[in-house]
């Protein structure tokens, strides 16, 4: 099992691990995996980003040639609010050190509001987006739906702290403690408490 773990942790030494699995005719060198897609599949950068711009919180590691590197937001997806995924607003508002709390750990993302005539407030188009933000002017962090009902039942049946909660969330992003998330508890506090 040893072997195989950390073949897994590496591009591997399959033929296929050699070729982009984007686009049919993508000719561009393989560097990006995405921890939460099924398979062993590595794309290059145009391709993931293309591939994920419906799915923005997937956990992407770039190949630095000894060892994967996480990000997705440096690959340059952008969300887009108040329009439908991969459709880009005529008039966006870009929202500065953004960042989303996931079951999957804490996310930095580059996020843009649709700013139309006909546009909602901000705090909807997060609403919509099944993002609960931390506040309701000028938000700049939320929690997904899908972790706020997670940490309901996680403090229903373990009666678990908020706390541990966020330690949990921190080591999800980062295990090693180097990259530390730009998010205070303060924030983690008011959403949960």
């Amino acid at each position: 099992f040893l072997k195989e773990f950390i073949r897994l942790k590496a591009r591997g030494d399959a033929p296929w691990s050699h070729t982009c699995h984007g686009l049919p005719d993508c000719a561009n060198e393989p560097t990006v995996h995405c921890r939460d897609c099924e398979g062993l599949q590595l794309y290059c950068q145009p391709c993931v980003v293309m591939l994920h711009s419906a799915m923005p919180l997937h956990n992407i590691e770039i190949w630095t040639g000894m060892y994967f590197q996480q990000t997705l937001c440096d690959l340059g997806l952008c969300i887009q609010l108040g329009h439908p995924a991969g459709i880009q607003c005529n008039n966006p508002v870009r929202a500065f050190n953004f960042t989303v709390l996931d079951i999957s750990g804490i996310h930095s993302v580059t996020l843009f509001f649709c700013n139309c005539a006909t546009t909602k407030t901000h705090m909807v188009q997060l609403l919509c987006t099944h993002w609960y933000p931390a506040t309701t002017t000028d938000p700049q962090t939320t929690a997904t739906f899908h972790l706020l009902n997670h940490f309901q039942m996680y403090t229903f049946e373990s009666k678990g702290s908020a706390f541990e909660y966020w330690q949990a969330l921190f080591c999800l992003t980062d295990n090693t403690g180097m990259k530390l998330p730009k998010v205070c508890i303060d924030i983690f506090y008011l959403l949960f408490l």
